[in-house]
């Protein structure tokens, strides 16, 4: 088949996982039926892992967040797509940067979970479990895909993206910023960027007074790719309210999720 499909989501975070966003991406995954699964990380939240951490975080139970977060990654990656890739975040690499601290407990503790977290991802299939949050190794090219966790949070961060990783693979495609986000250039060989929607509470209660929360969205991006013509396409899946519902439409048939 020439027209392989993709789906693509991301910033789960664990147990902040908007559980209505996690139905939805699941039920439309059995009917869109992806050749292609790709997770840009944040998979896991670990506040209390997290440097610099206040006291309240530190109690944050860390296994109700490493448990919904596996859970969620198993489910996402079920069935038969031939492509699935995991690309860590900052918040997953919380991990590793753990497991070099100078106190035994937390550093074994740390080296335990992230043991679990790679046989979690090796169950599920993904192909590689080191592409690690790092500018130049947590790269995956796939299609004419690029895809990365995200290094910038600012405004203008598709244009940011598309600039630093685009080139052999036209189309960036990037996490972190919690909003949909898109920039093209101006130039005769196409260089765009995506920004991926979350899939995560866009209220936490640690952001109450942030106004940049403001433009965060919940969704994901789904899309696909013509091996024989090269053309391409992704198009964003954003949660809208509709009366008291969060709904998720998509497609020309104006599905609902």
């Amino acid at each position: 088949m020439s027209v392989k499909r993709i789906l693509i989501c991301g910033d789960s975070h664990g147990n902040h996982i908007d559980l209505r966003a996690r139905e939805a991406i699941l039920a439309f995954k059995a009917d869109f039926k992806p050749d292609a699964l790709i997770h840009l990380g944040d998979a896991l939240d670990l506040a209390a892992m997290r440097r610099g951490a206040s006291q309240e975080d530190m109690g944050l139970c860390l296994k109700q967040d490493f448990d919904e977060g596996c859970s969620f990654l198993r489910e996402f990656f079920k069935g038969k797509a031939k492509e699935k890739h995991f690309i860590w975040g900052n918040h997953d690499q919380r991990l590793i940067d753990c497991m070099g601290s100078a106190n035994a407990i937390v550093a074994g503790h740390a080296e335990t979970l992230y043991l679990e977290f790679v046989s979690c991802l090796n169950r599920c299939g993904v192909k590689a479990t080191d592409n690690f949050y790092d500018s130049r190794k947590g790269v995956v090219d796939l299609y004419p895909f690029r895809f990365v966790h995200g290094y910038s949070a600012m405004q203008n961060a598709a244009k940011f993206h598309a600039e630093k990783y685009g080139g052999s693979c036209p189309a960036v495609v990037f996490g972190h910023t919690h909003y949909r986000g898109y920039w093209r250039d101006i130039s005769f060989d196409k260089r765009e960027g995506y920004a991926c929607s979350c899939m995560c509470d866009i209220d936490p209660s640690y952001a109450s007074r942030h106004a940049s929360k403001l433009r965060h969205s919940i969704g994901w991006l789904s899309g696909w790719y013509n091996e024989k013509t090269g053309e391409y396409q992704l198009n964003p899946v954003e949660g809208v309210m509709k009366g008291k519902k969060l709904v998720f439409i998509t497609g020309n048939n104006i599905k609902e999720y």
